[in-house]
């Protein structure tokens, strides 16, 4: 018996090693690939994660109707302080410039995950998102005529959030929809 393992232990050897270079190739194939998935998990999660930031930033911030003591107070503060007469289209422009900073943070975070979709997924998303920006442009634009005193016959459509009852809350929500249904996929 020894005389047999001796005439094979070679061979033995072998088909161990075989056996174990086998077992590490499909390890590091398998770690790769729940690697690559954790890192497009992971992006298509802060990207979604950042629309919804932007969509919320939008809705619960800069299209809330109600305006709290303490933000037109603050505002009248920085009217005072900036030399204006503290009129109420003044006030309500500076409270409405300070929400709209919520949705510049929000626009920031959402380009940098964008850069992340792009390294991975190519333009595809980039395209599909540049839809949410016109809308934003068009919000701006609207808020911006609004309290300069510029006809704006369908204002408080843009400018007043109604839980979802009104037609551009639903075209943002379809929009952004839209941008993170392809992204779905990948957090899976």
């Amino acid at each position: 018996m020894l005389e047999f393992l001796s005439n094979y232990s070679g061979a033995l050897t072998g088909v161990a090693a075989l056996i174990g270079a086998c077992v590490a190739i499909y390890g590091i194939s398998e770690w790769k690939r729940q690697f690559k998935w954790r890192i497009e998990y992971e992006t298509a999660r802060r990207y979604i994660r950042a629309l919804y930031d932007v969509r919320e930033a939008i809705n619960r911030d800069v299209r809330n109707p109600t305006i709290s003591h303490a933000e037109m107070k603050a505002a009248e503060e920085a009217a005072q302080f900036k030399g204006l007469d503290v009129t109420r289209a003044d006030t309500q422009w500076i409270i409405y410039n300070r929400r709209w900073e919520k949705v510049s943070v929000a626009r920031t975070n959402l380009r940098e995950a964008l850069l992340e979709t792009e390294v991975l997924w190519g333009n595809e998303i980039k395209n599909a998102q540049s839809a949410l920006d016109a809308l934003i442009g068009i919000l701006y634009g609207k808020i911006w005529a609004i309290f300069h005193n510029v006809p704006t016959p369908d204002a408080d459509i843009y400018l007043y959030h109604t839980d979802g009852k009104d037609s551009f809350t639903a075209e943002i929500d379809n929009v952004i929809e839209g941008v993170a249904k392809p992204l779905r996929s990948h957090l899976r």
